[in-house]
């Protein structure tokens, strides 16, 4: 009996030692409809379904999701706190990181604009940055936006940096800006979210988009398995799963 006891203690110690030896953490900032907490405190969103797929479902691995804001979520990621995160891969980041091979979603950035604006023909002509900044339109975006920093800063354009995309996007809604620039399924889940399908229009004028990849903490313990990932990854892009994710989340501000 006593080494019956032992024996099953030595088996619990050894499953919660197991479970705790496949448990990867994933850092995300609310960042609507791409990954948040909802309101019950449960993870959701593109990323997030993506993540389930991966790291759940094919690798059967146990997923702590972490909602921390975004500077804290790169800081856990460089000193090992946080296994990975799903971003662009950058010279600073790659100091700490490693990316995958292929990236997980391309975020397509256009340009918005409010309803009547009477320069709209001038604003369908922008093919690259500097237009924005020759034609002298004036920007709202938010103050995350790393993409918008590193395309437009380098040139003189009167922008208004907000705190996030929300309030961006209802400050180009009463025609305070002429544009804001930025991820399409961002903008367009908050133009849905709050019903301003009639007063702000999606131009249609794309920039590069967002190469978004997991990129692993190069201290965490899991970076051998990237090999590992970067195979389920590969293969999950090619399924009709993957494209059923994207297309539910790849909402149009009329729809």
């Amino acid at each position: 009996m006593k080494k019956l006891i032992i024996a099953l203690i030595a088996m619990m110690t050894w499953s919660g030692y197991s479970q705790a030896e496949n448990k990867i953490s994933f850092c995300f900032d609310p960042w609507p409809p791409v990954h948040e907490l909802n309101g019950n405190g449960e993870p959701e969103g593109l990323f997030i379904d993506i993540v389930k797929v991966i790291f759940e479902k094919n690798l059967k691995m146990e997923v702590e999701y972490l909602q921390l804001p975004w500077k804290r979520c790169q800081s856990y990621v460089a000193d090992g706190t946080a296994d990975f995160m799903i971003t662009v891969q950058t010279p600073e980041r790659s100091e700490y990181s490693v990316g995958t091979e292929k990236t997980v979603y391309d975020m397509y950035n256009s340009v918005y604009t409010y309803k009547g604006n009477k320069r709209l023909a001038e604003i369908k002509k922008i093919s690259k940055p500097k237009d924005v900044a020759t034609q002298e339109f004036t920007v709202v975006t938010y103050l995350g936006n790393g993409w918008y920093k590193k395309n437009f800063s380098q040139y003189h354009i009167n922008t208004t940096y907000l705190n996030n995309i929300e309030p961006a996007i209802q400050f180009l809604a009463t025609k305070r800006a002429d544009l804001y620039i930025g991820g399409e399924i961002v903008a367009n889940y908050q133009i849905k979210r709050h019903d301003l399908q009639d007063k702000i229009v999606n131009t249609k004028i794309g920039f590069d988009p967002y190469l978004m990849r997991v990129m692993m903490s190069k201290k965490s313990k899991f970076i051998e398995n990237l090999p590992e990932i970067n195979k389920e990854l590969n293969a999950f892009l090619l399924t009709t799963e993957y494209q059923d994710i994207v297309d539910r989340y790849s909402l149009e501000e009329g729809n």
